[in-house]
């Protein structure tokens, strides 16, 4: 890159705040609305949010914060605030590091994570095998003679979207997940603050059952900021690397935020809330000076798509519906939502109309671009391995079907009933 040597390197490979801050990396302080959420009404919370959209830092920051590591805070809000420093046990997990093919294995992967959480924080493990639920209960137990525990959990829910494929796994999968966080509210006297991120939202008499204090924070207005960047939190901490892509472009920095904005910015997740852009994204365009579909290399979720060839829906009928029964719904395995499904996994996003109503809509470029792009992909797949005499939607023609995303969008064919032109 062009510019200062002297400006901190951008988080691109670094999503965990304790080596982040080693590295100096630039970080986007987040503490003061952190702060916010370590209230002791939000003793066990919930947080759904797209994928790439920094839930992991969150939890490492949080893990960072209970365990005492001031000096890892130094230059951000919190860190001469009244934040107590008290080291805290943490108890941190990230479910998409475990195996889940069935829901044998899940309960196997379960029990040697929380194995190893014992032997990291040297608490002996009981002669007898215990399953990991039994484990976690054990665990914070001794934990909590010295102090409250704190228990954080990221992407509760991957151990059901790697399986979706596999319906007949999902019920088993689900109670393993079920009894396992519901020792959570069995311990509930020996815990100081749980936190569990995700993409989709559950009910909680699906996995929750019984974790009726579990705040759930996804679509509160008060942290719709917590994670992504603000526009002023772009122009405060990326400013410096604005002018570079700028000056590399040969164009005004005013113009390169507009085009930052453009692409990646747009993102509200509740009514009266502050839009946000993408940070893996713009973190990407800025480092590599130029504008692309960053998020389509990892967060795309292909069962949405194959959601939508299945249920073979005009996407217009989706962009522009009241946003109610998006944000108010949860997801069913059995029989997902198509409205909801994208919603909550960022490809629809709230959008305020002029008499003050709220609709979903795409948030930006990059998602239109990649949604349309992902979609032709899955469907030319679906489309090489199913012959035509058994394709009923099929017709012989050569007419362009385009995306309704936009004049600019990808055209290309296929009877895919989206639009034809």
């Amino acid at each position: 890159m062009s510019g200062s040597r002297t400006k901190p390197s951008l988080p691109i490979a670094t999503g965990d705040f304790r080596p982040l801050r080693a590295l100096g990396q630039l970080y986007v302080d987040k503490t003061r609305r952190i702060a916010s959420l370590l209230r002791p009404e939000y003793r066990f919370v919930f947080l759904a949010r797209t994928r790439r959209f920094g839930k992991s830092l969150l939890v490492s920051t949080l893990e960072a914060l209970f365990k005492g590591e001031r000096a890892l805070f130094a230059d951000t809000w919190i860190h001469d605030r009244d934040w107590a420093w008290e080291p805290h046990a943490v108890l941190r997990l990230d479910m998409t590091e475990l195996d889940a093919e069935n829901a044998a294995e899940l309960k196997e992967s379960l029990r040697l994570a929380v194995s190893d959480l014992c032997g990291s924080l040297r608490v002996t493990l009981p002669p007898e095998k215990r399953s990991g639920a039994q484990l976690l209960n054990y665990l914070i137990r001794q934990l909590a003679r010295q102090g409250p525990v704190a228990v954080l959990i990221d992407e509760y829910d991957a151990p059901i979207l790697k399986n979706l494929a596999q319906p007949d796994q999902l019920p088993g999968i689900r109670d393993a997940l079920r009894q396992f966080y519901g020792i959570l509210k069995a311990r509930d006297a020996d815990l100081r603050f749980a936190f569990l991120t995700g993409v989709t939202r559950f009910a909680r008499t699906s996995i929750f059952s019984g974790l009726n204090n579990l705040t759930d924070i996804s679509f509160d207005p008060a942290f719709s900021d917590l994670l992504g960047f603000t526009t002023e939190e772009l122009d405060r901490y990326l400013a410096p690397y604005m002018e570079d892509m700028a000056n590399a472009q040969r164009r005004s920095r005013r113009d390169v935020q507009q085009a930052l904005q453009e692409w990646y910015d747009g993102y509200l997740f509740a009514e009266g809330g502050v839009r946000v852009y993408n940070p893996y994204s713009t973190l990407h365009s800025l480092h590599r000076q130029r504008l692309d579909n960053y998020w389509a290399e990892s967060a795309t979720p292909v069962f949405l798509t194959r959601l939508i060839l299945a249920r073979r829906r005009d996407l217009r009928d989706l962009v522009g519906q009241k946003a109610q029964r998006a944000t108010k719904a949860f997801f069913h395995w059995e029989n997902p939502s198509l409205l909801a499904t994208m919603y909550q996994t960022g490809y629809l996003t709230l959008q305020e109309t002029p008499d003050g109503e709220y609709v979903l809509a795409f948030p930006n470029r990059e998602v239109e671009q990649t949604f349309a792009e992902t979609l032709l992909e899955e469907f030319l797949n679906f489309s090489d391995a199913v012959e035509p005499a058994s394709r009923p939607w099929a017709t012989r023609c050569d007419r362009t079907i385009t995306t309704p995303f936009s004049a600019n969008s990808m055209p290309f064919c296929a009877a895919c009933r989206i639009r034809c032109k």
